[in-house]
């Protein structure tokens, strides 16, 4: 049950081995707008080896921002992982936009 997550806008960052790339920041500004145009919330979501870092960098532009560890190699998130926890966790939290 997604219980007060249900709507949210997710805004989904691109981790690089220097951190995030300057895109998902776009991103993540872009989300919010829209979000706050349509009294929803922005949330942002990174998957990554080590994923605390990026989540802190993008939380200067997402009021929440959901940090996931993803096992694979720590220099780059590989798709199929980040695909298959992005997925379990929109199952979960049911955003309206990803």
């Amino acid at each position: 049950m997604a219980g007060n997550s249900a709507g949210e806008i997710w805004a989904l960052a691109e981790t690089t081995p220097g951190g995030i790339a300057p895109v998902s920041f776009e991103v993540a500004t872009l989300a919010r707008q829209l979000a706050a145009s349509a009294g929803r919330e922005a949330v942002g979501v990174v998957v990554g080896s080590d994923p605390a870092e990026a989540a802190q960098a993008l939380a200067a532009y997402l009021p929440e921002v959901l940090a996931v560890r993803d096992r694979g190699p720590a220099e780059h998130a590989s798709a199929v992982p980040v695909a298959s926890r992005v997925a379990a966790l929109a199952a979960e939290r049911e955003p309206s936009f990803i």
